[in-house]
C-alpha cells in the first residue's frame, strides 16, 4: 500500500506535502544531539600537547598563585625536601622549605637564599651550600616544572578522570630522580647508582588551569650494601589563583635589586634599551 501510493504520487507530477511541524519537530529533538558530538568532535581536535600548552601558558599569565609539593621517598638513603611557592603579581617568588626556616626568593633571573648572614646569592655563598639551599635554589614554578616534564614524555594520553598521563623513559627518569634527591652525609660517604629507572607523570585540571600533578619514579638504586629498589613520588597541588600575596622582607629585596644592578653592570644594556 505504501509502494502503491508513491508510486501515484510520483505519477501524478505532484509533491506530496511534507508537515513543517513533524520538521520542526524532528529538528528540535535532533539539536541537542548534534551540539553534544560537535563538542567532542573539538575536543578530540585538541591534542593533549596543545592542550598542556595552553594550561601551562593560562597559568604562568595569572596575578598570583601558591602551590606545594610534597615529595615522599621512604626507607632510602637519599632525601628529598618538601617546598611551598608563592607567585604574585608583583613578580615576586617565595620558595619555602616545609623541613626548616630555608627561603628563596627570586624575581627575574635573580634568587637569593636566606642565611644566617642575610641573604646571599648562590655565587657569594660558593660551596657552602646545603642540600635543602640547592633545592631552594634550583626550584621551579609549577609553569616551568610542567613544561620541562612534558617535553620529556614520550607519550601523552587522556586519562577516563580527564586527567593527562604520560611516561618518561629511563633516561629522562634518571635525570629527574637525580635533580629531586639528594645524599645525606655519612661519615663514610654513599655513592648511589641508578642502574634502571622509569616514570610516570599525571596532571589535572580545573577551569583549564593545572590544579595538581604527580611524578612518580621507580628505580633500582646500586649502594655499597646491595641493589634497593626505590619509589620517588612528588605531589604539586596549586590554589589560590588571582588571590595570593606574597610578604617580600627589605633586606631580600635589596639583595635582588643588587643582584639585578650586578648583572646589568656584566651585560649591558641592549640595542632596545631592555637590560638582557
Amino acid at each position: 500500500m505504501i509502494c502503491g501510493a508513491a508510486s501515484a504520487t510520483v505519477g501524478s507530477g505532484e509533491a506530496e506535502p511534507v508537515s513543517r511541524n513533524f520538521d520542526m519537530k524532528l529538528i528540535l529533538a535532533f539539536f541537542p544531539a548534534l551540539a553534544v558530538l560537535l563538542a567532542c568532535s573539538t575536543a578530540q581536535a585538541q591534542t593533549p600537547q596543545a592542550a598542556l600548552s595552553g594550561a601551562i601558558d593560562k597559568l604562568r599569565n595569572t596575578s598570583s598563585y601558591a602551590w606545594t609539593t610534597c615529595a615522599e621517598l621512604a626507607g632510602s638513603p637519599l632525601e628529598t625536601a618538601s617546598i611551598t611557592g608563592t607567585a604574585d603579581a608583583s613578580g615576586f617568588l617565595i620558595f619555602k622549605s616545609a623541613a626548616g626556616d630555608g627561603v628563596a626568593i627570586a624575581r627575574g633571573k635573580a634568587r637569593v637564599l636566606k642565611t644566617s648572614s642575610g641573604w646571599k646569592t648562590a655565587g657569594a655563598l660558593g660551596g657552602g651550600i646545603n642540600a635543602a639551599g640547592l633545592g631552594l635554589l634550583a626550584a621551579q614554578t609549577p609553569p616551568d616544572e610542567i613544561a620541562a616534564l612534558v617535553a620529556r614524555l614520550n607519550s601523552i594520553k587522556l586519562s577516563g578522570d580527564g586527567s593527562f598521563t604520560g611516561a618518561l623513559d629511563s633516561d629522562a627518569a634518571k635525570s629527574c630522580l637525580q635533580a629531586s634527591v639528594a645524599i645525606r652525609p655519612e661519615p663514610v660517604g654513599i655513592a648511589p647508582e641508578t642502574r634502571t629507572a622509569s616514570g610516570k607523570f599525571q596532571i589535572w585540571f580545573k577551569d583549564g588551569l593545572p590544579q595538581k600533578y604527580t611524578l612518580t619514579i621507580r628505580a633500582d638504586i646500586s649502594l655499597p650494601v646491595g641493589v634497593m629498589f626505590m619509589e620517588y613520588i612528588a605531589t604539586t597541588e596549586i590554589k589560590g589563583v588571582g588571590s595570593t600575596k606574597a610578604e617580600v622582607p627589605p633586606a631580600a629585596r635589596e639583595a635582588l635589586e643588587q643582584q639585578a644592578r650586578g648583572r646589568q653592570s656584566k651585560s649591558g644594556p641592549s640595542a632596545s634599551g631592555v637590560n638582557t
